[in-house]
């Protein structure tokens, strides 16, 4: 795991990069502070890679086009860089060298050495040819407790991809290099659940696993718990201050703070009598106990609802009774994934 740790201990970029790029989706998953953003850019501009720099929300890339809250402003001060937001369309924006004109204003100066947008605007982009695009970098892509969700997250991080990869395979390019970058706010994020990486992220902590790597879906995650730069900040004034609080897990011990693994355990199927099942996920009432356990294996002939809108709908209408069981703990959980979804199809509301 040191290997993707430069020796101020800050996180290296480009060896995790480099260790494999066969691994096309990299998700990094760390400590705040711990360098993730600052070495992402500052390892594209040195190695003279075309990157998409991404937030989740419109508000969050206005706020980038601003000199105040420009990501390069520290780079720039450390390397002697004039690297500069610009905007490009309203909603898209571009990074370019900057040159001082006579009137002391860095102004940016020919093509752009990377993009910046938002997830919840790429939409308007189908257009937008990104050949020339290497890397994408989705920074924060867990979401805080307080922000507000996107509508169908993971399905819309997958046609973003598209947008932006096209068919350089099929040309015979390499594809778009992707990589992931949060705090350990919650495993159940919504891209997580909709690529069923969050049961992968549960395994890894439980095994006290720091790396995952899976060549057929090309994807790896890096949980980067052994940060000594974690370590240091905890002799800081904020970190003393917060001892005994969830900010202390999620930000320096790399704990999903916000997620509940109560009532998580595999039970025999034998059992229980399959009643519904949903989406990937059936729910099963003990033969003898009052009961109910959820897994995603689905066995038997339970009624079946079709993961839409309206099945979810109908869903919540019929079963309601099964959210006042999961708040009284009478729910057993196969895996935190098959927990979090249920209570996603009872009421999005009140997860």
């Amino acid at each position: 795991m040191k290997l993707f740790f430069s020796e101020n201990g800050y996180v290296d970029i480009r060896s995790i990069l480099a260790d494999d790029e066969r691994y096309t989706f990299v998700w990094i998953i760390g400590g705040r502070a711990t360098g993730k953003t600052y070495t992402f850019l500052k390892t594209v501009i040195e190695d003279d890679m075309r990157f998409i720099y991404m937030r989740r929300r419109q508000t969050q890339v206005d706020l980038i086009k601003t000199p105040e809250f420009n990501p390069f402003k520290r780079l720039n001060k450390n390397e002697g860089w004039n690297i500069v937001p610009a905007p490009i369309t309203k909603n898209h924006s571009g990074f370019y060298n900057g040159k001082m004109d006579k009137d002391g204003i860095i102004r940016p100066e020919g093509n752009p050495l990377g993009y910046a947008m938002a997830l919840s605007t790429i939409s308007g982009l189908r257009g937008f040819d990104a050949s020339d695009v290497k890397i994408w970098c989705y920074d924060e892509f867990i979401p805080e407790k307080n922000e507000r969700a996107i509508a169908n997250e993971g399905s819309a991080f997958l046609n973003a991809y598209e947008t932006i990869n096209r068919n350089r395979e099929l040309e015979g390019e390499k594809p778009l290099r992707f990589i992931g970058l949060s705090n350990s706010n919650t495993a159940a994020n919504d891209i997580f659940l909709y690529l069923h990486l969050t049961e992968v992220v549960e395994r890894m902590k439980k095994r006290g696993q720091r790396i995952w790597k899976n060549l057929d879906r090309r994807t790896m995650i890096i949980d980067l718990g052994d940060s000594e730069i974690s370590e240091q900040k905890r002799d800081t004034a904020l970190y003393k201050m917060a001892q005994g609080t969830d900010f202390i897990g999620m930000s320096l011990d790399n704990e999903f703070m916000d997620d509940d693994f109560s009532n998580i355990n595999s039970m025999p199927l034998v059992e229980y009598i399959p009643k519904v099942a949903i989406g990937e996920i059936c729910i099963y009432k003990h033969k003898s106990r009052s009961e109910y356990y959820v897994s995603s294996t689905i066995t038997g002939s339970p009624r079946r609802i079709d993961d839409t809108e309206a099945g979810k709908l109908l869903f919540r209408k019929r079963y309601d009774y099964l959210w006042k069981l999961f708040l009284n703990g009478k729910i057993i959980f196969e895996n935190f994934y098959c927990k979090k979804v249920l209570t996603k199809f009872l009421n999005d509301a009140n997860v």
